[in-house]
């Protein structure tokens, strides 16, 4: 056996009116859950556009960009008169004689390194030749304190006057 109040709702009157009603809310039902997407996107866009506390919101985000864009603006404004000059020529051919000024420096600097090098083997063969000159000087030296006594003594024996005289 059924339950009473089923056996009231299965009755013809009362079938049809429950059954469209029944329809109409699945219906609606249906409609808010295919709705949905749609309405939390629209949601999400209203939110991006008005803002929320976490999020600023469009109009903020512009006036922040705004004036990011004006700090990088003086930043590149900087730059640009520290790259252009205020003459004709411009940084490239500036750049271009500086690095033509920077390969003969190093032509000369190299030039110079070779000069030194040639001047360093002079000095060292002078050198050499210096010490066997002292050495040659010093035997020489040695032959003249031998020879000065002897020379003395003959200064002495000939340098006298012969009584005869």
């Amino acid at each position: 056996m059924m339950p009473g109040w089923i056996e009231q709702l299965a009755q013809p009157g009362i079938l049809w009116p429950t059954a469209i009603i029944m329809f109409i809310l699945w219906l609606i039902l249906r409609a808010c859950f295919k709705f949905f997407p749609f309405l939390s996107k629209f949601v999400s866009l209203v939110n991006t556009l008005v803002g929320t506390d976490e999020k600023p919101g469009l109009k903020k985000w512009q006036e922040e960009q705004t004036k990011k864009l004006d700090g990088q603006g003086e930043i590149l404004e900087r730059v640009r008169h520290q790259v252009e000059n205020d003459h004709t020529t411009n940084m490239r051919e500036e750049q271009d004689k500086m690095i033509a000024t920077q390969d003969k420096l190093m032509h000369s600097v190299e030039q110079l390194t070779s000069d030194f090098k040639e001047h360093v083997a002079i000095s060292k063969a002078k050198d050499k030749e210096g010490d066997e000159t002292a050495y040659r000087v010093a035997a020489l030296a040695d032959k003249v304190n031998e020879i000065q006594p002897i020379v003395k003594q003959l200064g002495q024996t000939w340098g006298t006057k012969t009584k005869n005289n």
